[in-house]
């Protein structure tokens, strides 16, 4: 089976200067990993998709 990974190692994957940089360093993740999910929407759930996606209820968990 394939290999989780962390959701900070998805960002990696996208080139830098793809990044919208405005000082709000919370937003940068999502401003990156976004367009990456719904290029996946039509594709069967990768494992970088459900580490997305756990990511993404720990960080609604925190706020909440």
């Amino acid at each position: 089976g394939k290999v989780e990974v962390p959701s900070a190692h998805i960002a990696q994957e996208i080139p830098s200067s793809d990044i919208k940089g405005n000082g709000n360093e919370s937003n940068v993740s999502e401003q990156i990993i976004k367009p990456k999910v719904s290029e996946m929407g039509t594709k069967p759930k990768s494992a970088a998709l459900k580490a997305l996606e756990k990511y993404n209820k720990m960080k609604s968990d925190i706020k909440n």
